[in-house]
């Protein structure tokens, strides 16, 4: 039993798009999930289905349900059709949308404007059967569609450092930057608080009883 978000009057809707079991077809053009439309390709594209198991998938999506947990966002692995939502689609290679060998993931970016209805890819082959690295590319590139910038704060899911153990959504206020600290959202703010921005876009999830029946 969940009870109200505060910031949202619904939840948000995330879909994790394996694209089993014959590959996921994109189309270029505007942003547009419910389409499969996506400014990033430049072809009418067949995304290759996810390439591990099914019991491996589901590992990963526990874990992306995991990192955003405390918000008001629903995750779910079905098909939303024409409800407006935000996805990510895992497939294999970034040659299959033109990206060189070595990107494990893209999304649309607007300097920190939350973007609706759009899609982000994930390229699995990548990272193996890394659980934790699949689940954080997810992680990552989704809280881009939501208007989060790379920061320069290892244990957050939107920086490129490693070494700090599993990552997650952080309530600090960091500097951001990919491979130096800079200013977040191209030049628009000092630091960038993961938890507090995807707080005020989605909502707190509050549930009423937890283990205990604590609040």
């Amino acid at each position: 039993l969940a009870g109200g978000a505060t910031g949202t009057s619904s939840p948000k809707l995330v879909y994790l798009n394996d694209c089993k079991p014959n590959g996921c077809t994109v189309r270029p053009g505007r942003d547009n999930a419910t389409t499969n439309t996506s400014s990033i390709v430049s072809t009418l594209t067949l995304l290759p289905p996810f390439p591990f198991s099914d019991a491996l998938f589901d590992q990963v999506v526990q874990c992306v349900r995991n990192s955003f947990s405390p918000f008001s966002v629903i995750v779910s692995t079905t098909d939303p059709g024409n409800v407006l939502h935000r996805e990510f689609m895992y497939t294999t290679l970034p040659s299959t949308i033109g990206k060189p060998i070595g990107v494990g993931g893209v999304a649309p970016w607007a300097c920190g404007i939350p973007l609706e209805n759009t899609i982000a890819f994930g390229f699995a082959t990548i990272h193996g059967e890394d659980v934790a690295e699949l689940c954080n590319t997810a992680s990552h590139e989704i809280g881009h569609l939501m208007g989060l910038d790379h920061d320069f704060y290892c244990p957050d899911h939107m920086t490129y450092l490693e070494g700090c153990g599993m990552k997650s959504f952080v309530d600090v206020d960091a500097q951001c930057g990919t491979y130096s600290p800079t200013n977040c959202y191209c030049g628009a703010a000092p630091t960038q608080n993961t938890f507090a921005k995807l707080a005020g876009l989605a909502g707190l999830s509050r549930p009423i009883f937890a283990d205990g029946f604590d609040p």
